[in-house]
């Protein structure tokens, strides 16, 4: 069966699954589209109108139905991702995008219709009231309430579910994207009520705990004049490589050698800055936590975890970090990154269990 999309050579997408949702809907899209955008003019499918959304990378990152209303599609929402996946997820069992009948694909894909049944998704528009619980790394469960009757479904927290795209193809799209990043200045300075002190002390900023005591969120500060600024100096450089490895601020951008582990044995190597890495995980909506490996005079070893909370998912980096950085030389950091690791099945004990045993 073959479908013919009307794009432009500049329009791309973010996931194959998005190119085929716009032929098959015969999206018309303009010759170019601003980034960060939403549409809700190019198109209906079944006589409901399409919402498209652009990233801050200009490629196409959502097509489905429009389902919700602004205030539960802004980009400042941290459930944005979940709403996007329900506006296209109806549209894909109207497609049966890949053969399958809707009872079908709701098995495979392991999301339940716990109360009402799948078909009363056609009476779903942006005026149903509606009602979303989340288990952080776990699940959601979305209600919709119409008339006497209600249409609940439990979906999973799962990554690849939600963005449309299996482990390999994220992959790909994490090499892809993650080279065409522009690293932004990022958060460096702090006001008076976010600072604390601590036991060490050093003023901190942001404290957080991932898994265990011993991987945080933590920034070390110093205060000049009235603002409050990041530790980036010789003598504390535990504290200062923490602080660059969290946020990315520095006075230079600092390259890394880095290595994509991917399924298959496969290793994919890339050179790009240590900001770039940082602000893709940004774009991503992925909080930072770093713990510390082994400590040299002349290098840090340290693990970087970008935690994805609302789709259940993280990604790893390991890296080495010389030291000499901090004193002005041009030196690079080299690291392995693990990407798009789900969390959705994994409980607390195991992740403290293995963590210990480490």
């Amino acid at each position: 069966m073959a479908f013919t999309c009307v794009v432009n050579a500049k329009t791309s997408f973010r996931t194959e699954r998005l190119t085929t949702i716009a032929g098959m809907v015969k999206l018309h899209l303009p010759v170019s589209l601003e980034k960060n955008s939403t549409i809700d003019s190019l198109g209906s499918y079944r006589n409901k109108p399409i919402r498209v959304k652009t990233n801050e990378l200009g490629d196409i990152s959502h097509i489905g139905y429009r389902l919700f209303t602004a205030s539960k599609d802004g980009t400042d929402d941290p459930m944005t991702p979940f709403w996007d996946f329900i506006e296209r997820y109806f549209l894909e069992l109207d497609l049966e995008i890949d053969g399958r009948k809707p009872a079908e694909r709701l098995l495979l894909d392991k999301v339940q219709c716990t109360r009402g049944n799948i078909d009363m998704r056609h009476k779903v528009n942006e005026l149903t009231d509606v009602r979303v619980n989340h288990i952080g790394r776990r699940a959601y469960t979305i209600q919709w309430f119409l008339g006497k009757d209600t249409l609940d479904l439990f979906v999973p927290a799962d990554g690849q579910l939600i963005l449309g795209a299996d482990a390999v193809e994220l992959e790909t799209i994490f090499e892809r994207d993650l080279k065409r990043v522009e690293p932004s200045n990022g958060k460096c300075d702090w006001t008076e009520e976010q600072v604390s002190i601590s036991e060490k002390g050093f003023s901190v900023a942001n404290p957080g705990i991932y898994l265990i005591d011993e991987i945080r969120s933590d920034l070390y500060l110093q205060k000049q004049g009235d603002k409050w600024t990041l530790i980036a100096d010789t003598e504390h450089p535990v504290e200062s490589i923490k602080n660059i490895l969290l946020t990315g601020c520095f006075t230079r951008e600092i390259p890394m050698a880095l290595t994509i582990d991917c399924y298959g044995y496969r290793k994919v190597k890339v050179s790009i800055t240590l900001q770039q890495f940082v602000e893709y995980c940004r774009m991503e909506g992925c909080n930072l936590y770093v713990g510390i490996k082994k400590y040299a005079e002349d290098n840090v070893a340290a693990t970087v975890f970008a935690l994805n909370n609302e789709l259940g998912y993280n990604h790893v980096l390991a890296v080495d970090f010389p030291t000499g950085i901090l004193s002005g030389r041009q030196q690079s950091i080299t690291g392995t990154a693990y990407v798009y690791i789900p969390l959705q099945n994994v409980t607390e004990d195991f992740f403290m269990q293995k963590t210990k045993e480490k």
